[in-house]
């Protein structure tokens, strides 16, 4: 029995065509091949899809019978793991039926998952501190905006309270006056 939620189960049936396909493809003696290359490619389907489908955002909207706000949320899930967990675990299965035709081709492939998922890491730090930065760049045009503005404001209050003195000054109040 199978479980998943929303497209979860894509991964495993890119998983099962892609072996199907690589069977068909491969020769006899490379035929063991095809598991590597359908849980390679499995796992990287299933990592940046799944981040692309799970990190969407949530939509609101009002349930009918309850008229609350309801907000859903992205799950695609496969066994209760997300999708883009299941790029990992692939490519681990990748690695173990590669270890048992070399060796040195699985270490090779675990390391570049690993440095693959510090990449990953440090670019998403690197995203949130772009964020902080641009939301603090925000913040600081606002307030110069701000500044600017009063600065306008005032500066016209006293041109205006200068024009109104000048005018008052070269008024002759004797012209209202009978002669």
């Amino acid at each position: 029995m199978i479980v998943w939620s929303g497209r979860g189960i894509l991964s495993f049936l890119v998983f099962l065509i892609v072996l199907i396909v690589s069977g068909l493809c491969l020769p006899k003696e490379y035929a063991y091949y095809g598991y590597v290359i359908a849980s390679f490619l499995a796992g990287i389907f299933s990592w940046f899809i799944g981040i692309k489908w799970n990190n969407q955002e949530a939509r609101p909207f009002i349930d009918e019978k309850t008229g609350q706000r309801v907000i859903l949320k992205p799950n695609h899930a496969l066994f209760w793991i997300r999708m883009q967990y299941w790029g990992p675990i692939f490519w681990i299965f990748g690695s173990l039926f590669l270890a048992y035709k070399s060796i040195l081709a699985s270490i090779i492939s675990v390391v570049i998952l690993i440095a693959y998922i510090i990449f990953e890491h440090t670019k998403q730090n690197r995203s949130e501190e772009q964020n902080t930065t641009k939301v603090k760049i925000k913040k600081v045009v606002a307030e110069k905006e701000k500044e600017k503005v009063e600065r306008e404001e005032r500066e016209r209050k006293e041109a205006e309270e200068e024009r109104l003195k000048r005018r008052l000054e070269k008024e002759d109040p004797s012209r209202f006056m009978p002669k």
